[in-house]
């Protein structure tokens, strides 16, 4: 059985402030809860970041009311959504990054 190779894709196209999005993820059997985290850059600057569970539907921005900067200014993001886990060894809390997936999204 070969090694299984970390993976994560955007389901959608064409995507854009507002948006609910998903992703196709592959991990190994042995990495315990998953997650994503979507971020969102403006010119270099974060403008709204949102982390949840590979299953989960994420709406760029966050909620309507106010759920980020990124809500509150609109226009284009470029988008990066990290697959992740956390560890804790020896008493050290960590994360892992396994694989990630940059977007554009519009305004």
């Amino acid at each position: 059985m070969g090694q299984v190779e970390p993976s994560i894709a955007l389901n959608e196209t064409d995507v854009a402030l507002g948006d609910a999005i998903t992703f196709t993820t592959t991990v190994a059997n042995n990495v315990r809860n998953p997650r994503i985290e979507v971020l969102a850059y403006q010119d270099g600057v974060l403008v709204y970041g949102e982390a949840g569970g590979t299953d989960d539907t994420f709406v760029l921005g966050g909620n309507v009311d106010g759920g980020s900067i990124w809500r509150n200014v609109g226009g284009p993001a470029t988008c990066i959504a990290n697959l992740y886990y956390f560890t804790h060894k020896a008493n050290t809390p960590g994360v892992v990054y396994l694989a990630a997936d940059g977007f554009e999204a519009g305004g």
